[in-house]
């Protein structure tokens, strides 16, 4: 077996392999061997069919099975032995055709397009300049979280009437006859309401007015203007939302008004138990990380994409397009030569940056410890656990949740990919110019959806 390349240009050329009849012969030999001795055919004995009928049935399929391996294994064996930096994998020749016949098989030849890696250079310096956003964290902001904490960790006293619009009112709704007697068989349901959700002013007001054991009239369609809500309140499903009366009566039977938790020695003790919070400036400090570690988030994903965006359209990339044209839809069943030709540009970019990125590892010297990959993972379970208003998470739970991802073959390659893309956003910010732009939280959203 021989293989050998011709380069059509810098980035593009034509393998040829050719394979003689004594690389092939002893395996296809043994192939119908082995087929002898299990075939089975009316007026023979099991593994007696003669060699003759066995050709005839499999001789064609054996012989391009093998040659097939053959030409697989030993292309990529050259591909690794020359150390050929190639895009995709090698596709059989449109333009050559193969020289053999499988009817008289001996010598055959065959031919493979192939694209090279394009040379290109990267320049990471201060002369690139990118704009960071940083999210403003005011007095305000703080204030508003601490009233959200102190809120939702307050305690529930009982009022005479609703006073604000987070105010709870423990209600009945029912059907009431023109005496006002309750028709049970009609519609009946106790649930809560806070004032908040109730959207029609006249409404809102109405019930504002009720003391405990009061009733009213409603219109049930305007306790809430949020479909979802509203079928959860009448407890129905949204889509039968009809079934339930229009007009109900709401019988206030309690109000209970949010008592925010003060800020005591007890507060910080049980929702701060490392120790690290003790006062109300210290809680500020611990919101301010906190808030503006969940926006630094964000801020990098912004920034890594703006980077990702500019190094592909500025970095002069040449591609081999009629090669990739044919290859996508190779790899990818799902993907038409159609779909592929007008979307062409967004496979070129994802392969740009790919090339890039590439690139980066080997001129930087980018890579990662396992040390270094374990504390990433741990830190990115922390931040999941922290979403869900879990901040103190036991080093067992993260431990136990670790070991599971790193046996997910997917959340494993997750993580190597978040942590080399924090690491070429390190290298970025380290090389090039980062102007820091601290801006309100409406302006970092609104700029950074856009």
């Amino acid at each position: 077996m021989n293989i050998s390349l011709q380069k059509n240009d810098s980035i593009t050329g034509l393998l040829k392999v050719e394979i003689e009849t004594s690389d092939y012969a002893p395996a296809v030999d043994k192939a119908l061997k082995t087929a002898q001795r299990k075939a089975q055919m009316p007026g023979f004995r099991s593994g007696m069919v003669p060699m003759g009928m066995i050709k005839k049935m499999y001789g064609k399929s054996a012989l391009a099975e093998e040659i097939n391996g053959l030409s697989n294994k030993h292309l990529m064996d050259y591909v690794k032995e020359k150390k050929l930096d190639l895009i995709g994998s090698p596709l059989p020749s449109e333009s050559v055709d193969i020289e053999g016949s499988f009817d008289n098989p001996g010598r055959f030849v065959f031919h493979y397009d192939v694209a090279f890696a394009p040379e290109f250079t990267l320049s990471l310096d201060k002369s690139k300049r990118y704009t960071q956003k940083m999210i403003k964290v005011t007095e305000d902001v703080l204030k508003e979280e601490i009233d959200r904490l102190t809120k939702r960790y307050g305690s529930l006293t009982d009022v005479q009437r609703p006073e604000t619009d987070e105010d709870v009112l423990f209600i009945d709704l029912y059907v009431s006859d023109a005496d006002g007697n309750k028709i049970d068989e009609a519609y009946h349901r106790e649930t809560i309401l806070t004032l908040k959700g109730v959207s029609d002013e006249a409404t809102k007001q109405a019930l504002y007015l009720l003391e405990r054991d009061a009733t009213t009239r409603v219109n049930s369609r305007l306790l809430s203007s949020n479909e979802t809500d509203l079928a959860q309140l009448l407890g129905v499903e949204k889509d039968n939302l009809d079934s339930v009366p229009e007009t109900l009566i709401l019988k206030v039977n309690k109000v209970q008004q949010i008592v925010k938790a003060e800020l005591t020695e007890e507060f910080f003790a049980q929702h701060y138990p490392d120790g690290t919070v003790t006062s109300e400036e210290e809680m500020k400090a611990s919101i301010r990380k906190q808030i503006s570690g969940h926006y630094d988030n964000y801020s990098n994903q912004i920034l890594y994409y703006a980077v990702q965006k500019d190094l592909i359209e500025n970095t002069p990339i040449v591609l081999p397009v009629e090669f990739l044209k044919r290859w996508l839809p190779s790899v990818n069943e799902s993907l038409t030569t159609e779909k592929v030709e007008s979307e062409f540009q967004s496979y070129a970019n994802g392969i740009k940056w790919e090339l890039i990125e590439n690139k980066i590892f080997s001129q930087f010297e980018i890579n990662y410890t396992p040390d270094e990959l374990d504390e990433a993972i741990r830190g990115n379970i922390r931040e999941r656990f922290l979403q869900y208003g879990l901040p103190n998470v036991d080093d067992e739970t993260v431990n136990k949740v670790l070991q599971q991802e790193l046996k997910d073959q997917k959340a494993f390659k997750q993580h190597t990919e978040r942590l080399l893309d924090k690491k070429v956003l390190d290298l970025v910010k380290k090389n090039c110019t980062i102007d820091l732009v601290e801006v309100a939280e409406a302006d970092f959203f609104g700029e950074g959806q856009g």
